[in-house]
């Protein structure tokens, strides 16, 4: 099953977000551990099983891969003790500064991670942030011997067994598991320690810096077709226009002959709001048509990408990958206002016509 929390695009931080992280792990499952995140349902922080644990934990997730490592929580792994699927069972904590030290000989001070407590229904879980690694970054090794000692019991009686890692050890974190890192873990460790001395410092430029942008469609249309369907509704009413020689009459006499000289309309409203209707669905058609043939003639759209090296190091054989998204691009001319103007023109053409309005001239 997936994790229980869809976007893990982003570090948990706040509060609220790590009792959220708290309760996602309880509610996951015991294959959701990967690269990002890993818990424990008890420990006891004070023993050498508990510190074991930690600095093994804190030292795979610093020695992860920093490109895998970015694909969740912008590279920032996640420790829990106190929680695991199911289970909400807590841990008795420690006062963060003290664990800190405790930590720091194996750990060394160069390694960025954060220890807190979240409460939980009542219970207090561990959370350890541990910082993204970065290109770079030096390989992170045991400083220091650190083993436990296990009795197990043997056909020969009871026997101490013991359990641990040498200074120098390299540890790395695998789905679900952190152990010793193999040949070509080392390997990739060491691309990214070489990689601060070949990082690539760039600054994409576009000439022109916008592409051109055709107008919104869909949206002039709607604007167009509301505006008129009111007025054609509206001129069902209307008296047609006065002439304009001689004396025109004025005031309520004028009114009333004006609507005498108004012959019946045949149609019922229904009727004349369907014409409407056929009439408006046939100018979005013929205006779409004409955008289309606009953008067939039109010269395509030019976009120029300069790629500046701001860093001191020359570098050869650089490829650039654009990617734009969206279904596509469209475009009628270069420039915006021209491209709505041309429009609301041509729609205003389109209601002048005589073939356009004829369906709604007064019947006599």
């Amino acid at each position: 099953m997936p994790f229980p929390i869809e976007d893990l695009s982003r570090p948990f931080r706040r509060p609220s977000e790590l009792r959220r992280l708290v309760e996602a792990v309880r509610a996951a499952d015991d294959k959701d551990e990967s690269l990002w995140v890993e818990w424990k349902s008890t420990l006891d922080l004070t023993s050498q099983p508990g510190l074991l644990h930690l600095v093994r934990q804190i030292l795979g997730f610093a020695n992860r891969d920093p490109e895998v490592a970015a694909q969740w929580c912008e590279g920032n792994a996640y420790l829990l003790v106190g929680v695991s699927p199911g289970q909400l069972q807590g841990v008795a904590g420690v006062d963060p500064q003290r664990l800190v030290q405790t930590l720091q000989p194996y750990l060394g001070s160069e390694i960025t991670w954060t220890p807190e407590y979240v409460t939980v229904e009542g219970r207090e879980v561990l959370v350890v942030e541990i910082g993204p690694p970065k290109p770079g970054d030096p390989i992170r090794f045991l400083l220091k011997d650190l083993f436990i000692t296990k009795k197990t019991q043997t056909a020969d009686g009871p026997k101490d067994k013991r359990h641990g890692y040498h200074h120098g050890t390299i540890l790395i974190r695998r789905p679900g598991d952190t152990e010793r890192a193999d040949q070509h873990e080392r390997e990739m460790l060491q691309r990214r320690l070489r990689a601060a001395g070949t990082r690539l410092h760039t600054v994409l430029v576009a000439d022109p810096p916008r592409i051109e942008a055709a107008p919104a469609l869909d949206e002039l249309l709607a604007g167009f077709v509301e505006s008129e369907r009111e007025r054609l509704m509206a001129a069902r009413y209307e008296p047609p226009s006065a002439a304009t020689d001689g004396p025109q009459p004025r005031g309520f006499f004028a009114a009333a002959a004006a609507r005498a000289m108004v012959p019946p309309d045949p149609r019922s409203r229904d009727e004349y709001a369907t014409e409407i209707e056929a009439y408006l669905e046939q100018v979005r058609q013929d205006v779409r048509d004409a955008v289309t043939g606009d953008l067939k003639d039109h010269r395509p759209a030019h976009l120029a990408l300069t790629l500046v090296n701001t860093g001191e190091q020359p570098f050869a054989g650089v490829e650039v990958t654009v990617t734009v998204q969206g279904p596509g691009v469209r475009c009628i001319d270069p420039d915006w206002e021209t491209n709505s103007k041309n429009l609301s023109i041509r729609l205003n053409r389109c209601r002048r016509a005589p073939g356009c309005l004829s369906p709604f001239s007064r019947r006599r």
